[in-house]
């Protein structure tokens, strides 16, 4: 695991540059996430859309959103 600026970064997950990561799981799934840096930045989340289960996405697309109080 890397530390930086007191932030920590598991390895198994795939960053992006948007603060949000990826991991995929053992049955294929993939699980995602916001790692603490976008989290902290974003404050309180209010809302959170995300797509249903089992729903197809296409890689490098949008696939929900979240609004913050920030």
């Amino acid at each position: 695991m890397a530390e930086i600026e007191g932030y920590n970064l598991p390895d198994d997950l795939y960053y992006t540059k948007d603060h949000t990561w990826a991991r995929v799981e053992e049955n294929g799934n993939v699980t995602v996430g916001m790692d603490a840096f976008g989290a902290k930045s974003a404050g309180n989340i209010e809302f959170i859309d995300l797509p249903l289960e089992d729903d197809e996405l296409e890689c490098g697309e949008a696939f929900g959103s979240l609004e913050s109080a920030k």
